[in-house]
């Protein structure tokens, strides 16, 4: 980046903040004991509200503030989108003064898609697309045949892994999804260790015969490893620690008639118990 536009940044970061702080819109504490909740990332802005009526006045005050600034809010890229089961607003518009926004039921945030339903498969399902887009690039490199093997596994460890697993610390799998991710990673691993050849017939190489070449820790283990990682470091965090208030906190109301969702803190335990964690369990109990 050059030092010019790393300077633009700089200064539109800072009135961007300015505009939040003005708005008086409270970034404390989360939505589970509030009306409003902002969440803002560089220009990347995300209101949540209990109501269209509390949305509104949380848009009207960030909308006033900003054109002070000489800055507006982007009608084309801005959408909103409804949570949960409610059916109490149903409109395909919100609109705010002269401004309409579409209803969306998904929209991408720092990299990770929120669904309405939070559907956690889709953000599996958004991140394995991004990943097999970076392996369809790479393609040529791993099938090489005058490329090292052992430099083709770090390409697929350093150029396609890392963007399959970005927020995977996050990720609520089911036996569905790690069978996914599973069959993900050995299409990459056979096509990087090709074909073995039995007598005078070529066939593919079984998944053991894979894993055993590959010699590393698999995708889904990995995954399992990384998110156990976030667990513990959430545990060490100061009990004022918004993330920690979140994860450990028991939000009010009663989950839907029928087979329940996986959880996040399910699949948590479950690696803790196999690994003997009494610490983490005490913890959260």
């Amino acid at each position: 980046m050059r030092q010019g536009d790393a300077l633009a940044c700089i200064l539109f970061n800072t009135a961007l903040e300015k505009i939040i702080r003005d708005a008086n819109i409270n970034q404390q504490g989360n939505i589970f004991y509030k009306s409003v909740q902002i969440l803002a990332y560089a220009d990347d802005i995300d209101i949540i509200c209990r109501s269209p009526k509390s949305l509104q006045e949380a848009t009207i005050a960030l909308d006033k503030d900003a054109r002070r600034m000489g800055l507006e809010i982007n009608q084309a890229k801005t959408k909103y989108m409804i949570c949960g089961t409610s059916k109490k607003y149903v409109e395909n518009i919100f609109k705010v003064k002269h401004t309409i926004f579409e209803r969306v039921n998904s929209f991408v945030y720092l990299g990770t898609l929120i669904t309405a339903d939070n559907n956690a498969s889709a953000k599996i399902n958004n991140r394995t697309a991004l990943a097999n887009s970076s392996y369809f690039g790479l393609v040529n490199i791993l099938k090489a045949k005058n490329i090292n093997r052992k430099y083709q596994v770090i390409i697929y460890k350093t150029l396609i892994k890392p963007v399959l697993m970005y927020g995977a610390e996050t990720w609520v799998l089911s036996k569905a999804d790690e069978l996914c991710l599973g069959v993900f990673e050995r299409k990459i691993l056979r096509r990087i260790y090709g074909l073995i050849c039995e007598g005078v017939a070529w066939r593919s190489r079984y998944n053991e015969e894979l894993y055993r070449l590959y010699d590393e820790t698999d995708l889904v283990t990995t995954i399992r490893i990384t998110r156990l990682r976030w667990a513990g470091l959430i545990v060490r965090m100061q009990d004022n620690r918004q993330c920690k208030k979140i994860t450990w906190d028991k939000p009010e109301g009663r989950r839907r008639v029928g087979k329940p969702n996986l959880r996040w803190m399910d699949g948590v335990m479950r690696e803790a118990k196999k690994l003997g964690v009494s610490v983490m369990l005490k913890t959260y109990n």
